[in-house]
């Protein structure tokens, strides 16, 4: 008899999204497994196009430590969209393989309803493919100097015509006009 591979999920509590070295936490002991881990990879077949790959697992919340903004929790202030999972699973006898690596959409917590009895949040994450897809992508240099925390950013990247700019930075300031 085959046994089954040890799945592992881990998140990057303290790396920012773009970082390329990061320190992985283990919440295996978290994860509702009875409920299940869920990845969706892959094309329907081999003439369609390759949708994102998604994860969804809902987590026990009982101690209340995936809840943003809750700051008794191991983890905060880091419970932000966009963290770093990654779900690996491990044959017995070696040999690894990640089976999902992305981002975290956000951390929705559901309070106890009908037979469940405790906090969960449903997890929903998605990988690099669904970011470059987004509208609000960046290019290297914007994400770069958006990283030194600027006082304000002006990209010039509004349509040919326009008679004002706005700033991107985290500190928003006033747009710019002629």
């Amino acid at each position: 008899m085959t046994s089954l591979p040890v799945l592992t999920v881990e998140v990057a509590w303290p790396n920012q999204p773009g970082d390329t070295t990061l320190t992985w936490t283990d919440i295996t002991a978290y994860v509702d497994l009875p409920g299940g881990i869920a990845v969706t990879a892959g094309r329907a077949d081999e003439l369609g196009v390759v949708p994102p790959s998604r994860l969804n697992m809902r987590l026990d919340n009982t101690d209340g430590r995936f809840t943003p903004g809750n700051a008794s929790s191991p983890y905060y202030p880091h419970v932000v969209a966009r963290k770093r999972i990654r779900l690996t699973a491990t044959k017995p006898g070696g040999g690894t393989s990640y089976r999902f690596t992305g981002f975290v959409r956000d951390w929705p917590v559901r309070w106890p309803t009908g037979g469940q009895e405790y906090a969960v949040v449903e997890v929903s994450a998605f990988d690099r493919l669904e970011m470059l897809g987004r509208e609000d992508v960046r290019s290297p240099l914007s994400e770069e100097l958006l990283r030194d925390d600027p006082v304000c950013y002006y990209p010039l990247t509004e349509p040919t015509g326009s008679t004002s700019a706005g700033d991107i930075s985290p500190n928003r300031q006033p747009a710019l006009s002629t």
